[in-house]
Parts: C-alpha cells; sequence; structure tokens
C-alpha cells in the first residue's frame, strides 16, 4: 500500500514536548508506593493494585501539562485559563482515576460544563496519568510476567496497538502509554489470538523496509509492526506517533474490513 499520510512537524513537536514532560514528571514518582489488592492473570495490572502519590506532586504534574499546552498550542490559552482556577487535589485525583477508566463520557461532560474544547480534558489527564503508569510498569515487572490477556496491554488496558521485530527476529508488543512490553508470535493476532495466516494479512508499505501493518481477518483488528535494525530501545511512545500514518492507511483503505 502506499504510504498516504505524513504526521505535520508542529503536530510531531507538540506530542514530543508532551512526551518529554512525561519523563519529568515521572522523575518526581520515586517514592510512589504500590500495593496488591487482588490477583488475576486476566486482567489489567492497573485494575489489580493500589498506588500513593504525594498529592501535591499530583496536582503541580496537571498544572504542568496545562501550561505546557498553553505553551505550545497558544489558541488553547484561553481554555486553559478557564480549567486553572479549579485545579486542587480533588480535581486531580478524579481526573486521574478518570482516565484510568478510559471514562470518555466523564471529560465530555467536563469539557461541556466548563465551556471548552471537548478534547482538551481528557488530553490533560491522559498525559498526567501516563507517568504513574509507566512507574508501575516498572516496578511490577515481575507481577506483569504473569498476566496473559487478549486485546490488551497487561499493565494499563490499552489497546495493543503497537509491535517491534527485533534484529533478532522476535516481536514484541510495545504499550505507547505505560511503556510495558511483552512477546507475542511473529504471526498472531495480539485481539482474538488467531494465529491461522492464511486470516492474518501483512501489509507492506511502499518506500518502507521497516514498517507493516499486520491486521486479522477474523476480527478485523490490527497492529502496527516496526522492524528494528537498532539493538538500543525504541520509546514506545515516539514510536507510536511517527507510525501515525500507518493508523491513516488503515482508517482510508480498511483493508481488513
Amino acid at each position: 500500500m502506499n504510504n498516504v499520510g505524513v504526521v505535520s512537524e508542529e503536530y510531531t513537536k507538540r506530542q514530543e514536548a508532551f512526551i518529554v514532560q512525561q519523563q519529568q514528571e515521572k522523575n518526581k514518582l520515586t517514592d510512589m508506593t504500590i500495593t496488591m489488592v487482588s490477583q488475576s492473570d486476566h486482567m489489567p495490572l492497573i485494575n489489580q493494585i493500589r498506588y500513593s502519590i504525594n498529592e501535591d506532586d499530583l496536582r503541580s504534574s496537571l498544572v504542568n501539562m496545562l501550561q505546557l499546552l498553553a505553551e505550545v498550542q497558544p489558541a488553547c490559552t484561553n481554555d486553559v485559563n478557564q480549567i486553572m482556577p479549579i485545579v486542587d487535589d480533588r480535581l486531580a485525583l478524579e481526573w486521574v482515576r478518570q482516565a484510568t477508566a478510559f471514562n470518555e463520557g466523564y471529560f465530555a461532560h467536563f469539557a461541556r460544563e466548563q465551556g471548552v474544547a471537548d478534547w482538551m480534558p481528557h488530553f490533560i489527564a491522559e498525559n498526567t496519568l501516563r507517568p504513574i503508569l509507566q512507574v508501575v510498569s516498572e516496578k511490577m515487572a515481575d507481577e506483569l510476567s504473569a498476566i496473559k490477556i487478549l486485546g490488551a496491554c497487561p499493565c494499563c488496558g490499552e489497546p495493543p496497538r503497537l509491535a517491534v521485530i527485533s534484529k533478532n527476529g522476535r516481536k514484541s508488543l510495545q504499550c505507547p502509554r505505560c511503556h510495558t512490553q511483552w512477546n507475542d508470535k511473529k504471526i498472531s493476532c495480539a485481539y482474538c489470538g488467531n494465529e491461522d495466516h492464511q486470516s492474518i494479512r501483512v501489509v507492506t508499505i511502499e518506500g518502507s523496509e521497516t514498517e507493516q501493518i499486520h491486521g486479522c481477518l477474523k476480527c478485523s483488528n490490527y497492529t502496527k509492526v516496526i522492524k528494528s535494525t537498532r539493538l538500543t530501545n525504541i520509546d514506545p511512545a515516539l514510536l507510536d506517533l511517527k507510525s501515525l500514518q500507518l493508523d491513516y492507511i488503515v482508517q482510508l483503505e480498511k483493508p481488513f474490513s
């Protein structure tokens, strides 16, 4: 298939700025404690734990994300100024809880009440949450290795939309949200477990030797697959960002419907 979309430089720089900010916020979470409250190998880990985080740090993280948005996207300044006065410990905690639960309805309602762009509260909450999820993934690596679920990241529940094939031919699914990585069979569907090569379609991209789309004709889901020519670690969020054109191809051409 043809490479039909290119992510704008402006959009890429804006998203990269948030990825950098996430790392800075993550570095402040060294004292975060995590406690297991249940144990199941068929449920994302984030639903089986409680974590403790300093409320001032959480509120500060949310404020920093709002300020960054106004800086990199000045058109959002009025919306940021609308929200900033009501940011407190309670709101920061609630936003993180609702983002963890993928509760888009909550954020849409909040946006309507405050008269701000409908995407903005969820976007800011998600960027505030991600450093927490990344710490959970790192600290709970042993517990994560026991979780085997289809169609979701074993840590945060994000759909498995990105995979990397290393130089030695091993395929690992990588979560852009929490940075969890877990092994997968080279030709298989991460959503339904289908391993029938005849119903797994591998779409190659014209002009690219490293990018593919693996789609399942049984469940119509797909994963972006990047062939890595280096042994160095690649930030999953950046990799997901730089491969957005593959998502555009699927949306436009619908090769797995």
